[in-house]
């Protein structure tokens, strides 16, 4: 019938864009975490601690797609159609909003850090085998927080 009929677009149309919705989230998620990931590197000469990349990888990312995942269908159907391709304006668009609003924010965060009196830059001396000293620091909590 014609109302199974809609339904089943409704349905149809739903799960592809839960589908895109999801690869878009995967995909920012990495390149953001990527990126700030290289700016403590280069930048501050720290490490993020072992745990951080456990709780990011096994329970943020795994809770916030499964979040995604309960999205219901629209009780009417848009009168435009979702988009059909991963590499679409609107994916593409929502992707590069997606990365510069968090590293904008994390630039403001490291700024603000830096302007409080009792910062203390850290200091990357120890030799390349004490690896693990380099992530006792304000600046790897900190982005954990706030984008883990």
């Amino acid at each position: 019938s014609i109302g199974a009929f809609v339904l089943l677009l409704r349905e149809g149309r739903g799960s592809l864009c839960t589908s895109f919705a999801a690869y878009r989230f995967v995909v920012v998620r990495g390149m953001v975490w990527t990126q700030l990931k290289n700016v403590c590197l280069i930048v501050f000469r720290i490490y993020m601690s072992p745990l951080a990349y456990l709780y990011v990888d096994l329970l943020s990312i795994t809770l916030l797609l499964w979040g995604v995942s309960l999205s219901r269908p629209a009780a009417r159907l848009s009168a435009t159609l979702p988009e059909g391709s991963l590499l679409g304006p609107q994916n593409v668009i929502a992707g590069a909003i997606g990365v510069v609003v968090p590293l904008t924010a994390a630039l403001v965060l490291f700024a603000a850090l830096g302007a409080q009196p009792w910062y203390l830059r850290f200091e990357s001396s120890p030799e390349i085998s004490q690896w693990s000293s380099r992530s006792d620091n304000y600046e790897a909590p900190l982005m954990l927080l706030f984008f883990g």
